[in-house]
């Protein structure tokens, strides 16, 4: 990736990070895309965990713009959007794998 994510306001990387993808929603679709290997809205929304339309709506425009994932409209009417990982997206992968690996270790249900 030749240009960096403008983040203003924090010198520290991670907290940089964090505000990209550093909320419960952000990384929960992340893992689905990973994991799962979903690519519609529809798909998302049909998670364990309920996420609500407009908060879905919103992670989604939010990763398109940092450039993680990627959209295609796939349907005009209604105009429907399939969404991929980009190459930056990708690089999250070993985050959240260790996030995985981390949950299944220390925690349960």
């Amino acid at each position: 990736m030749d240009k960096k994510i403008q983040i203003k306001g924090n010198e520290c990387p991670v907290a940089r990070s964090l505000e990209i993808i550093g909320d419960r929603w952000t990384l929960l679709i992340l893992r689905d895309m990973f994991k799962k290997k979903m690519k519609h809205f529809q798909e998302f929304l049909s998670a364990d965990e309920k996420i609500s339309p407009n908060l879905l709506s919103n992670r989604l425009k939010k990763l398109t713009e940092y450039g993680i994932i990627e959209n295609k409209l796939y349907s005009e009417h209604p105009p429907r959007y399939e969404y991929t990982l980009t190459p930056l997206g990708r690089e999250l992968g070993p985050v959240l794998q260790s996030l995985w690996d981390f949950g299944k270790k220390y925690t349960q249900s």
